[in-house]
């Protein structure tokens, strides 16, 4: 006669079958039967790993359904059912979930005042794009360290790769181009992420070409409040110049201020 597992024993079991199971749903692209199955498992009280597994595989299935927002009833009744123990590990799927969906506010109610030293790279990436969404600039500047340690440690790979992008959107929304196109520079091989890093690439050359442009008007004026001395020591008509170069500029502004956002 076979021994009956534990309690604990059985459901660990049991939950280790049914993540099999979804796994293998997804494996094989039956993208009906995995959202079927987490829609099953959001409805029964699941482990917090489960719970954590069934947000995952809807989220590589979001691109095929037409509002990814219409999960989120179901999800915040899962994850409330959740106890409290629970639920602090289920909190990084939810960050997950409405940075997904971008939904940043309430993104933000999810992610913890003080970061796990386990903090998974994409909760702190996750954290970060949240952060600068919402224009909560001290808490990016606080968490980027954070970040900075983390990258330095972990291997290249998919979540890596994400953290990099994180930090490459901090560094462009701080205006410090060079080292934001030095982080989206390693993504230009990623098949999912280098199509938008060779766009942000484009945009960020872009913007430090307006800035040389308005660098230069601003110094064609300075030259122009002290064009009597420079006169004596420049030979040529330096307002001609002066001119022509302030007419080259303009126009160069005038088409990138036609393509980019409007400066800030």
């Amino acid at each position: 006669m076979r021994k009956r597992l534990p309690k604990t024993g059985a459901r660990a079991a049991r939950d280790e079958a049914l993540l099999q199971e979804l796994n293998g749903l997804c494996e094989m692209g039956m993208q009906r039967e995995v959202l079927q199955m987490v829609d099953r498992l959001l409805v029964q009280k699941s482990s917090p790993m489960l719970f954590i597994e069934a947000v995952r595989a809807l989220l590589i299935h979001a691109d095929s359904l037409k509002d990814l927002k219409n999960w989120t009833g179901r999800l915040e009744k899962a994850y409330t059912a959740q106890s409290l123990r629970n639920s602090r590990t289920c909190r990084y799927a939810m960050l997950c979930f409405y940075h997904s969906v971008h939904d940043y506010q309430k993104a933000l109610e999810f992610i913890p005042v003080r970061f796990s030293r386990f903090a998974a790279p994409l909760e702190l990436a996750f954290a970060l794009d949240t952060f600068l969404a919402l224009n909560r600039t001290k808490k990016a500047d606080a968490l980027v360290a954070r970040c900075l340690r983390l990258f330095r440690q972990i291997s290249p790979g998919e979540e890596f790769n994400v953290l990099l992008h994180s930090l490459a959107d901090y560094f462009a929304f701080k205006r410090d181009w060079e080292n934001a196109i030095m982080l989206w520079e390693h993504l230009i091989s990623d098949d999912v992420l280098g199509p938008q890093a060779f766009i942000e690439i484009a945009v960020a050359r872009a913007m430090q070409a307006r800035h040389a442009a308005n660098d230069g008007l601003c110094h064609i004026k300075h030259l122009r409040k002290s064009r009597d001395a420079l006169a004596i020591s420049l030979p040529g008509n330096l307002k001609a110049r002066l001119n022509e170069a302030e007419i080259e500029l303009t126009l160069i502004k005038a088409r990138l201020d036609q393509c980019l956002p409007p400066a800030t």
